[in-house]
């Protein structure tokens, strides 16, 4: 499935995502850009997210995926269950949790266009489905 997004900037600074789920979640814009390419000049941002189970605690032990035009990168969850991606050039990004053969996350993943402004996703919620073990018998 495509993911669809469409980045807004309005009086409250919010941002709207679309994910690939299509729901619509509003986003914080945390700031002007974190700085500058030092060969290029261009702006540089960042994008942070949370990673929570239902009870609202940390999913730490799975890292998160950036995937970009040009780039693929893994960061692991601090203690808080909070990831950062930072020094990105605008661009498009996709954002996913791994893990997924033990938790089910809500979004699956989120695309973000950077444009202007560094970004917070919404929260990733993981579901815990334990893990599966297959095995085949012979008789």
């Amino acid at each position: 499935m495509n993911s669809q997004f469409r980045i807004v900037c309005v009086t409250l600074l919010s941002v709207t995502v679309f994910l690939s789920c299509y729901k619509e979640i509003d986003n914080d814009i945390i700031g002007p850009p974190d700085g500058e390419d030092p060969i290029l000049g261009n702006p540089l941002f960042s994008i942070h997210g949370r990673i929570i189970d239902k009870a609202g605690s940390p999913i730490t032990v799975f890292p998160v995926i950036l995937d970009g035009d040009e780039m693929k990168i893994s960061v692991e969850p601090n203690a808080k269950g909070e990831f950062e991606f930072g020094s990105l050039p605008k661009g498009t990004y996709t954002i996913t949790p791994t893990g997924t053969e033990t938790y089910r996350y809500y979004p699956e993943k989120v695309s973000v266009k950077l444009t202007g402004y560094s970004v917070v996703t919404p929260d990733f919620i993981g579901t815990y489905i334990g893990t599966t073990v297959s095995h085949s018998s012979t008789g």
